[in-house]
């Protein structure tokens, strides 16, 4: 029987890959598999292609960054979720903030009602139906950055995005990342934005 999520994880930096692992673990959702695969130098993007062309589940793709960590309960209740709205395509969570060491410093809180102008999900915290991200065409390997906004304004044209107003992941922030205040981010999305001016 196929399992009915597949976690995508692609790794770069593995610092912190253990204790993501292990938030997996310990879901108290049993129907799950993650599909862990090293970041060879060709990027997350097609990275994360590959990783849900390997998934065996035929109905459900979360993420999870290998520097984040997933509360126990997190994959049931967004299972939950999407199986009582058929309606919604993608669905994310709020997110507790932690730094490098662990130390929670704050709690985001993104609303859908963002999109399509700006991301409101959190990378970590998603999970989509499989169906909806094939016919989507996945994520868009010609974006350097914002792929995953890229992503999600197609997935509206398709269903409903929704965000369960409470904190099911952590995400660590940290000197490694990509800032999303960048000149660089902030061009991407505003081209993005002109991409899809017509939804």
């Amino acid at each position: 029987m196929p399992y009915i999520v597949s976690v995508l994880m692609v790794v770069k930096d593995d610092r912190w890959l253990d204790e993501a692992l292990w938030s997996l673990v310990a879901q108290t959702y049993d129907s799950l598999e993650v599909v862990c695969l090293r970041d060879g130098g060709d990027g997350l993007t097609v990275g994360l292609n590959r990783a849900a062309r390997l998934a065996r589940s035929p109905r459900y793709l979360a993420r999870l960054d290998a520097d984040d960590l997933a509360y126990p309960g997190r994959i049931a209740r967004q299972v939950a979720y999407l199986d009582a709205n058929p309606d919604v395509v993608v669905c994310g969570t709020w997110a507790h903030r932690a730094d490098a060491h662990g130390h929670l410093v704050g709690t985001s809180k993104p609303d859908p009602a963002w999109l399509p102008w700006r991301n409101p999900l959190i990378h970590s915290s998603v999970l989509m139906r499989r169906d909806a991200f094939e016919t989507s065409g996945g994520y868009d390997e010609t974006l350097a950055t914002c792929q995953d906004f890229d992503l999600w304004v197609r997935l509206l044209g398709m269903g409903r995005v929704a965000i369960i107003p409470e904190p099911w992941v952590i995400v660590r922030e940290h000197a490694g990342q990509v800032s999303r205040r960048s000149w660089r981010r902030r061009w991407a999305q505003h081209c993005i934005r002109r991409r899809y001016a017509r939804i």
